[in-house]
C-alpha cells in the first residue's frame, strides 16, 4: 500500500475540484479551513444551504415551508446566510467587548435600499438590527449586505 502525503496548501488548491467524498477526507484531515474563505463560497442562497449543518438546514427548510410572503422568505434566507458566514460563532450579549456588526442601508427612490455603511455595537444589537442579523466582523457584514441586496430589499420593502 502506498501513502499519499498532502500539505495544507495543496489541499486548499485541490478542494474545489475534487469529488465530495474526497472533500470530506480533506476536511477530516485538515479541518474546515481547507474549504477556503467562507465569503468566497457563499454567492447564493443555495450555496449557504449546502454549507449549512443539518440542523440549520432543517430549521431553514421548515421555516420557509410555513411562509407564503416574499418578505418572510427573504428574511429566512438572510438569517440562513448570516448564520453560515458567521461559521458557528454565537454572540454573547453579556460580553461588552465583543463587536456585533450590522449593515445600514439608505433608501434610494426607484432603486430601493442600497448598502450605506457597516456599524457595530459591543453590548447589544439594537432593535433596528436584531441579533439574528449581526455579523462577526465588518468584512462579512459589508460583503453579504452588498452581495445579497436583492434579498435585503425584499425583506425590507
Amino acid at each position: 500500500m502506498e501513502l499519499l502525503k498532502l500539505d495544507k496548501s495543496t489541499a486548499l488548491k485541490l478542494y474545489p475540484d475534487v469529488p465530495s467524498w474526497f472533500q470530506q477526507v480533506l476536511t477530516n484531515s485538515f479541518g474546515t479551513s481547507v474549504k477556503g474563505n467562507i465569503l468566497d463560497r457563499i454567492n447564493s442562497v443555495d450555496d449557504a444551504l449546502k454549507e449549512a449543518d443539518s440542523e440549520t438546514r432543517d430549521d431553514y427548510l421548515q421555516a420557509i415551508s410555513g411562509y407564503t410572503t416574499p418578505d418572510r422568505i427573504a428574511e429566512e434566507q438572510i438569517k440562513l446566510i448570516i448564520k453560515v458566514v458567521n461559521e458557528g460563532v454565537k454572540f454573547d450579549y453579556g460580553d461588552t467587548n465583543q463587536k456585533k456588526w450590522f449593515p445600514i442601508f439608505k433608501y434610494s427612490p426607484g432603486v430601493g435600499f442600497v448598502f450605506s455603511i457597516s456599524d457595530f455595537d459591543y453590548g447589544c444589537a439594537d432593535t433596528f438590527s436584531g441579533s439574528r442579523l449581526c455579523f462577526v466582523d465588518e468584512k462579512r457584514c459589508e460583503t453579504i449586505a452588498k452581495r445579497f441586496i436583492k434579498e435585503y430589499n425584499t425583506m425590507l420593502l
